[in-house]
């Protein structure tokens, strides 16, 4: 425990919160890279044609958030 936080497991933000990445779809280009990296398979071309990520399906991994050329990809929590 660092001062007064806890630290969670990936697994146990899951649990809390959903999804620990969100999609601006506004900033998003399509180019496709974070679908092609997610071991999960979660981010799904939605039938407006944009990206959305299934948070059930996230394993909160981070590798969409790396790849994004845009910087499309946030992280909900503040370290």
């Amino acid at each position: 425990m660092e001062g007064n936080r806890t630290k969670l497991s990936r697994e146990a933000l899951k649990t809390v919160i959903g999804g620990i990445y969100s999609m601006d779809v506004n900033r998003c280009v399509l180019c496709g890279e974070c679908i092609m990296v997610c071991p999960a398979q979660c981010i799904i071309i939605s039938r407006g044609g944009k990206y959305v990520i299934d948070e059930k399906r996230c394993i909160n991994c981070g590798k969409c958030r790396l790849v994004c050329p845009v910087d499309a990809l946030k992280s909900r929590l503040a370290y």
